[in-house]
């Protein structure tokens, strides 16, 4: 990705008009720019510095492999990019197969750089109507005989000490928001770091 971006900035070597935005804690700035595809980076201001106060970026729905070390580092890279400071890296699955592979789950199978982290997790169970996600977890949580029953999904992501939550759900089919509740005791919880 990088190559390419690179790649596609030799074509415009110069002084041009660029928008940087990232983010509701940045300012947002036009300014010129003049490029050279080695050397360039661009540092956004800050109105508020977010970590300096105990709090971090994060995004909890990411599809990437993380197999390799060199995944690890590309994806770090992109996060630090888009100054994500948790970015949840999920294996996805469906009724007969998964996607973007993890090599484990757990501490050991995180990656960092200093305030910034990929931590392996999951999107599963998935259907037409949209999906569960488990952050956190120790054990990939998946058994395609249960692959609709959210109560079993979510039990072994909390059993694990994990967060268990639905995403996509908007349009209230097949009442997964009553299950959600039922299943959560209606409790909710804001996540700080």
């Amino acid at each position: 990705m990088e190559q390419e971006l690179l790649a596609l900035l030799d074509g415009f070597p110069g002084l041009i008009e660029m928008d940087f935005r990232n983010g509701r804690p940045a300012w947002d700035q036009d300014r010129p720019v003049e490029l050279d595809p080695q050397k360039n980076t661009v540092r956004l201001n800050r109105h508020t510095d977010m970590p300096a106060r105990g709090w971090y970026s994060g995004d909890d729905h990411t599809h990437a492999r993380l197999m390799s070390s060199e995944d690890g580092e590309k994806l770090l890279t992109m996060a630090r990019a888009a100054d994500i400071h948790v970015c949840n890296v999920l294996e996805m699955g469906d009724w007969m197969r998964s996607f973007y592979p993890q090599r484990g789950f757990g501490k050991e199978f995180r990656v960092s750089s200093g305030n910034y982290w990929i931590v392996p997790g999951i999107e599963d169970p998935r259907s037409l109507l949209g999906h569960a996600i488990g952050l956190n977890l120790t054990s990939r949580v998946r058994d395609l005989s249960r692959h609709l029953l959210n109560d079993w999904w979510g039990g072994g992501i909390h059993k694990q000490g994990g967060l268990y939550g639905h995403t996509h759900v908007g349009q209230k089919a097949c009442l997964v928001e009553r299950e959600m509740a039922d299943l959560l005791g209606a409790r909710c919880a804001q996540v700080r770091l």
